[in-house]
């Protein structure tokens, strides 16, 4: 098989996963994107439903690859949130489709059962993991609250970096500051945690 054939394939997917539904696209079009004949698409996927999930797990393969770097630098732990948000940024930015294409067909992913459930799902468990493990550093130093799983506090976290790719794309290109993204999951929206910050300062 041949690695760059299937990256040509699944990104031909991926840009026209994202601007449909998945029911809209052909197997047919897909492979007319890409430049291959019909059959090279069954040669590396199953069918569409494969095709589709293995575009999703890609994406959150490279995520945990950067969260992973991030993790292992030994930073200090806001500077390490810094980083792993400007990354990860980075990263919405050039897979702006990837996420586009699991905002659009989110139904599909969390109504999926079997094998392409257990695909994505445990690739994201795995994202999950690898932000928890930077978030418990914080909780140990004291800088995050103790009453909220360090798991839910990393889908928080997530969310956020993900609204951010989201909103700069609605917003013409604005971006949220990074700086700004961290105080607000640190501290929160409310304007007496801004106050009580200053006064601790």
């Amino acid at each position: 098989m041949n690695a760059n054939k299937r990256k040509q394939i699944m990104d031909a997917a991926e840009s026209l996963f994202s601007s449909r539904r998945f029911h809209e696209i052909t197997v047919e079009e897909i492979a007319r994107k890409a430049g291959v004949g019909k059959g090279t698409i069954y040669r590396y996927f199953q069918d569409k439903d494969a095709l589709f999930f293995e575009v999703v797990a890609s994406g959150y393969d490279q995520l945990y690859a950067v969260i992973e770097e991030v993790a292992e630098s030994g930073e200090d732990f806001k500077r390490m949130l810094l980083r792993v948000s400007e990354r990860i940024s980075e990263f919405h930015r050039r897979r702006l489709q990837w996420i586009q294409m699991g905002h659009g067909d989110g139904k599909r992913l969390f109504g999926a059962h079997g094998k392409w459930r257990n695909l994505w799902t445990a690739r994201f468990a795995r994202l999950v993991e690898a932000v928890s493990a930077i978030l418990v550093r914080g909780r140990d130093q004291g800088l995050l609250r103790t009453d909220v799983e360090v798991e839910v506090l990393s889908l928080f976290f997530l969310s956020l970096l993900r609204a951010r790719g989201l909103a700069a794309h609605r917003l013409g290109g604005r971006r949220v500051k990074r700086e700004l993204l961290v105080d607000f999951f640190c501290h929160g929206a409310c304007a007496c945690a801004v106050g009580n910050r200053e006064e601790s300062r």
